[in-house]
């Protein structure tokens, strides 16, 4: 039996496939070096790929050089969605698939459905969500996320019942100084990411400083919002965790100040977002918000402050003494020694071969 990853297969630039798209790029390349240093995994690669009226046997040759080297019972990490690729070209890989016997374990890294459900008309969903139920086993990132999909299943008359995997966070694989980790409690707050997910940015506290980094124009903003919000830059994902400066790392994603709304808001009551594991990668104690899926992870760790919206954040920054932020930032610091080294999708594997395996 042999194990296999999905990775990316595309010539459109050089470099790793999607590497400067958000997170998609570094999340795959740390998902499936986890999944090939556990289990010595092939790589399986995908192509940018898009043309629904291609002929059954063409589909059908695809796939035999494809998967040539796949024998019954070998297990298949599908790291999902398969960017740039058709709906027609995914169900014809699951289908093929399981056509040789073979099991697969879909790791998720987003839901574009959930996302943007304005993309998904009631067919392409069905179709998507079939797919998705294929799966042998299924590695989600939150229970809520696991409900959900349960949840859509029966709704769209799904009975197969895979086995399901929490992840908790992603990891997010970097070298850091272990010799001068600690960030100063200097209360400054990080962020770092897609601006479009950042609307609130624009009617922040100026009773806080905040870093930003990212891509953006700072013209509408007023002179009195640029006196507490400094622009750092763009930076390769794997520098980031080198050049924080802040106290703490901020995962906020909503349309508006100051609570969370919008489709990106109400993704996070399931997703983990890469920019939480980011952050503790660079040892950076992180700022959730009540509803997001993370939130229980962080609480339980002892890892952030957990607040119901932006406006008590001031409040609960000031109530922290030094002494009880550098306790924070311990635990963090512990917890960021697992996220680089990639800890969390290698615990998970592992628990989903024993699932399928063991019991």
């Amino acid at each position: 039996m042999n194990y296999w990853v999905t990775e990316p297969n595309a010539s459109l630039e050089s470099g790793y496939p999607y590497w400067n798209e958000g997170a998609s790029g570094k999340a795959r390349f740390d998902v499936a070096n986890g999944i090939k240093e556990v289990l010595d995994a092939n790589k399986l690669y995908t192509y940018v790929y898009n043309w629904p009226e291609e002929p059954e046997d063409y589909f059908g040759r695809r796939f035999d050089g494809l998967l040539g080297g796949a024998k019954r019972d070998d297990i298949f990490f599908i790291q999902w969605p398969l960017s740039y690729t058709s709906d027609e070209y995914v169900q014809h890989l699951y289908d093929r698939i399981k056509g040789l016997g073979g099991r697969i374990v879909t790791v998720i890294h987003d839901l574009d459905s959930w996302r943007h459900p304005i993309n998904f008309n009631e067919q392409r969903l069905q179709n998507v969500l079939a797919n998705l139920n294929q799966s042998d086993g299924i590695i989600v990132h939150s229970k809520p996320m696991q409900e959900r999909l349960e949840q859509d299943f029966r709704a769209h008359g799904l009975e197969h019942q895979p086995y399901f995997v929490i992840l908790d966070l992603f990891g997010f694989q970097t070298v850091r100084n272990q010799y001068d980790w600690q960030h100063p409690f200097n209360r400054e707050i990080d962020y770092a990411g897609n601006l479009v997910k950042a609307q609130f940015i624009k009617a922040l506290s100026t009773d806080l400083k905040f870093n930003i980094y990212g891509q953006t124009d700072a013209a509408d903003l007023s002179d009195q919002q640029r006196q507490n919000i400094k622009f750092q830059g763009s930076y390769d994902h794997e520098a980031i965790p080198q050049v924080l400066t802040g106290s703490f790392g901020l995962v906020w994603s909503s349309d508006s100040y100051p609570g969370v709304t919008g489709l990106t808001g109400e993704y996070e009551r399931y997703n983990a977002p890469h920019k939480a594991s980011m952050y503790l990668a660079a040892d950076e104690p992180l700022i959730v918000a009540r509803q997001a899926a993370i939130a229980p992870f962080v609480e339980k760790h002892g890892i952030g402050l957990v607040v119901d919206d932006l406006s008590q954040l001031k409040e609960a920054i000031d109530q922290l003494s030094e002494a009880e932020y550098h306790e924070m930032a311990e635990r963090t610091h512990r917890i960021g020694n697992l996220i680089r080294q990639n800890f969390p999708i290698k615990r998970a594997v592992i628990e989903m071969i024993a699932k399928l395996e063991w019991n």
